[in-house]
């Protein structure tokens, strides 16, 4: 963008009067001189003739034009004080001129030229808030200004907002040429190399000097080697161009000048009435020329790049430590233009990415490799490696489909008896038993002495045994096992044998198979799979003592949560059966005993208390549960105090029963006190005196108020934590419920600070996804939707959003409309607005943001139905009935329906329970201006 370039268009795309409308010959003679010569780009006889007008002292409609083009004269002479001095005339005589904002930023420039950089400023955001034409160039004149001056960030923040319609003009590239620049030397190089990746792609023909991307690539480049980002840094140089690309890009660029150039020639003298429109344009495009010829000497005179850019690539390879010598020389010889041994290094390059354990990479150039060489004399290698990469990766059915290549088009490789196992094993994993089965049978039959024999044999019994084929199972199984009687699978076979036996209910031979077992395997790592199967069969046959029996030595025996947790719990459902109520309590004590650190134990203490409570031993169980509390009330990380605590709170709301008739003579007991009677078992004094046991004791208050449906009681209770406690003294649980109080608060910045320590100190938690949501809300509220959306998608992702999942669902719908996407935010919306468990306040919004949807595609009737539900059916939800109503009169008012807009209005505005809200305020107002009665 020229400084003049904008000045000289605005006034030669004037219509050009034929003679002036003013009194006197002399006047019109001057004045079509003066514009002759400035259409032929004469300003210093543009200037003499325009000076001479002014001083005959004329007046008339012309006068305005004569004003502006004195000092577009001036300017264009380089003449900056009598240019800025002219258009400050120009502004003084006509303030609601054609040419004001032209004017206004003519004055900019010359305040910019003249070294007045505030001013200019100013004065530059002055035509850009007036709009229009003039808008673009003073935008990027002042972030052109705010880069010289070393404000980046806000040079950044202006050249966006300048770039917000997208890339169409050679004006905009420029604005984009230089965002990437600003953003490099502000370190947000991501950002840079996008733009510069943007402008590469499809917007080349639009660049006035290719010479622009190269160095700007380069700069890109730079920036990303000091900061040791050597992947960015080699592509960027990697968008380096070639010298003879650039000479043939600008030689085309200057031929299709010409020839528009050429054609506005002949249009003239075919038209003659257009003749001054035609040469303004030409005057323009010569501009262009200019630019563009110059840019070619430049580019031929310039030496050939291939040089410098080795040479930075080759201080890539020098500075970095992470990666492997080699891997850094093949992807630089990836990037050469020279394609010779291209097919050769694409394989290499997969190999080494394979043993440094680079998978994703190594998926990558591989999938690059068979894609650009599908008939690569190393396809066979290639496919295995990339199926297995993807197996590690986890992508089954991907790498099933490489071996599954790899064995049609290479049947006599090497790795056919090793992919023909692999892809066995996928289809195993994938529960399909049918393909699997198929697959190893072939296996062994092709290759009977093969590496995987052993395990091909005793998975095809697997695979019947799974498919719920116990008959075959068995069958193979009972092989296996005789002709590997110390085979690595002899054990499990053993297992699966009795397993077989089970499923055909003959409960006898499993009990005698799993008593075989344990003598023969003792403590085997899958000894406790055999003890809960013996346990099952013991049940089946009503042998409910020996099978407790059996499940209890499961649980103190397992490796594994699952197997031990199903162990404790069907032991406990035949006590339960059976009423051995206190025997139950007993086994839970000598668990937790055994497995203080196991995640069933808060289960086990909630048993044995509610044993204790069932059996009439209530006291017992608040002594019990105290006791646990006070273990580790202290310990941050043992989450389940306010577990126990919840429990204890809920064994205090209610008295004690007593079996005992009370004797007549007796007085009545007192009533029963819950709070009183929390606090005998929770006395603070009982406790250590820390941030954390008040907090857990607070937390318990907070807890028996919910349950005694005292709202602002339990309220305060968190509250108190929230203002007392700092968040790292805090346990998972109340970091989660501190963070959404002081959001529900507003208090954004300290909820951070809660949730923040919540993911930074318990990265495993089950509370994690209140964290997530936490950020992601708050991250709404300070308007970064970007940022919210990471954090949504990080509570699903990582947290597994069990908990907050409405939340987060409708968090990011919500996110999702903020950033202009609402065909995403739809489906999103109605899976909130139609789950059932979802019903309450999200079910509102979600209802109420639909409509906002159709109202931005222009479905203003189907917005309308939204909006009234919303206020038929969520009438409780007094913040989005308020904005319900006003929308839909809003949008009866575009529909042109004021009667039915007018009705809603009033509906709004007479609603006493809405009177508080902002929205009712407003329909008043509007009732007022559209209905004085």
């Amino acid at each position: 963008m020229a400084s003049g370039a904008l000045l000289v268009s605005a006034l030669l795309g004037a219509p050009l009067q034929a003679q002036s409308p003013v009194g006197g010959p002399q006047a019109a003679e001057l004045y079509v001189k003066a514009m002759t010569a400035f259409a032929s780009s004469d300003f210093s006889a543009a200037i003499t003739s325009l000076e001479e007008m002014l001083k005959l002292g004329v007046d008339g409609p012309a006068m305005e034009s004569v004003h502006f083009s004195l000092a577009a004269a001036h300017f264009n002479t380089q003449a900056f004080p009598k240019a800025k001095a002219a258009f400050e005339n120009y502004l003084k005589l006509y303030p609601a001129g054609t040419k004001a904002t032209d004017a206004l930023l003519g004055i900019a420039q010359c305040q910019k030229l003249l070294g007045e950089k505030e001013k200019a400023a100013a004065t530059f955001d002055q035509v850009a808030q007036k709009g229009g034409p003039a808008k673009e160039q003073a935008l990027f004149s002042k972030a052109t200004l705010l880069k010289e001056t070393g404000n980046t960030a806000e040079a950044a923040k202006t050249l966006q907002s300048l770039l917000a319609g997208g890339l169409k003009t050679p004006e905009s590239v420029q604005a984009a040429l230089l965002l990437s620049s600003v953003e490099a030397e502000r370190g947000e190089r991501t950002s840079a190399l996008k733009i510069l990746e943007q402008l590469q792609g499809r917007l080349l023909n639009l660049v006035e000097n290719p010479l622009q991307l190269n160095a700007l690539a380069f700069e890109i480049g730079d920036a990303f080697l000091h900061a040791f980002e050597l992947k960015q840094a080699l592509l960027a140089y990697s968008m380096v161009r070639r010298k003879e690309d650039i000479v043939s890009l600008q030689q085309q660029r200057i031929q299709s000048l010409v020839r528009r150039m050429e054609a506005n020639v002949a249009a003239a003298k075919l038209e003659p009435s257009r003749t001054v429109e035609l040469t303004s344009a030409n005057g323009r495009l010569k501009a262009q020329y200019d630019i563009a010829k110059q840019a070619l000497d430049q580019t031929t005179a310039a030496p050939d790049l291939l040089f410098p850019l080795r040479a930075r690539q080759a201080s890539a390879y020098q500075e970095t430590g992470r990666l492997e010598e080699a891997i850094l020389l093949f992807e630089s010889i990836l990037l050469s233009p020279d394609k010779a041994g291209r097919e050769d290094t694409l394989l290499n390059l997969g190999s080494l990415y394979a043993k440094a354990g680079e998978t994703s990479e190594a998926v990558r150039v591989l999938t690059e490799l068979l894609s650009e060489f599908p008939k690569t004399k190393s396809n066979d290698t290639a496919l295995f490696l990339l199926g297995t990469q993807q197996l590690q990766l986890d992508k089954p059915e991907p790498a099933a489909a490489s071996f599954e290549k790899l064995l049609k088009q290479s049947p006599k490789s090497s790795h056919v008896p090793t992919a023909l196992f692999l892809l066995a094993n996928v289809r195993f994993a994938q529960s399909s038993y049918k393909d699997a089965l198929a697959g190893y049978q072939t296996y062994l039959k092709s290759f009977p002495a093969a590496e995987f024999s052993e395990e091909a044999q005793y998975r095809v019994a697997l695979s019947h045994f799974f498919a719920g084929e116990y008959a075959p199972a068995l069958e193979k199984l009972e092989t296996y096992s005789k002709e590997h009687t110390d085979g690595s699978f002899a054990a499990d076979a053993a297992y699966r044998i009795a397993a077989c036996y089970q499923a055909a209910r003959k409960s006898e031979e499993v009990v005698r198979r799993c008593a075989l077992w344990e003598a023969s395997y003792g403590d085997h790592p899958i000894s406790a799979e055999v003890l809960t199967l013996h346990g099952d069969a013991l049940t089946a046959l009503n042998r409910q003592d020996e099978s407790i029996q059996v499940y209890r030595k499961a649980t103190l025996r397992a490796s594994s949560d699952e197997v031990s947790h199903y162990a404790l719990f069907e032991a406990n459902k035949q006590l339960q059966k059976l009423g051995r109520i206190d025997e139950s309590a007993e086994m839970f004590q000598e668990f937790l005993a055994a497995k203080p650190q196991h995640p069933s134990n808060v289960l086990a203490m909630y048993w044995i208390a509610k044993a204790m409570h069932k059996s009439g031993k209530t006291d017992a169980a608040k002594d019990f549960l105290r006791e646990k509390i006070a273990s580790f009330i202290n310990d941050r990380t043992q989450d389940a105090v306010e577990q126990l605590l919840s429990q204890l709170a809920q064994l205090c709301l209610k008295a004690p029963r007593s079996n005992a008739p009370p004797a007549s003579t007796e007085l009545p007991p007192p009533p029963h006190n819950p709070e009183e009677n929390l606090n005998k078992y929770l006395d603070p004094s009982q406790f250590p005196d820390t941030p954390l046991t008040a907090a857990r004791l607070l937390y318990a208050r907070a807890e028996l108020a919910r349950m005694l449906r005292k709202p602002a009681a339990a309220a305060a209770a968190l509250d108190a934590i929230c203002d007392k406690t700092p968040p790292k003294t805090l346990g998972a649980a109340l970091l989660a419920q501190s963070g959404d109080r002081l959001l529900e608060r507003q208090e954004t910045k300290r909820a951070a600070e809660f949730y923040t320590e919540l993911i930074q100190a318990f990265p495993k938690s089950e509370m994690l996804d209140y964290a997530y949501n936490g950020r992601g809300q708050l991250a709404l509220l300070e308007n970064k939707p970007e940022e919210a959306l990471h954090w949504f998608t990080d509570a699903i992702d990582k947290a597994g959003a069990s908990t907050k999942l409405r939340e987060v669902t409708l968090g990011r719908a919500k996110t999702l409309l903020l950033l202009g996407k609402p065909d995403e935010a739809k489906p999103i919306l109605e899976q909130v607005a139609s789950t059932r468990e979802w019903r309450g306040e999200c079910t509102a919004e979600a209802v109420f943001l639909l409509g906002e949807i159709l109202v931005q595609k222009g479905d203003l009737p189907g917005a309308i139905q939204y909006f009234q539900r919303v206020f038929v059916a969520y009438q409780r939800y007094e913040r989005f009935v308020g904005r319900a109503y006003l929308r839909a009169a809003e949008c009866f008012e575009q529909l042109n329906e004021p009667e039915k807009a007018l009705a809603h209005y009033k509906e709004l505005a007479t609603k006493p329970r809405l009177a508080s809200l902002p929205e009712t305020k407003t329909a008043q107002k509007r009732l007022e201006s559209k209905d004085p009665k």
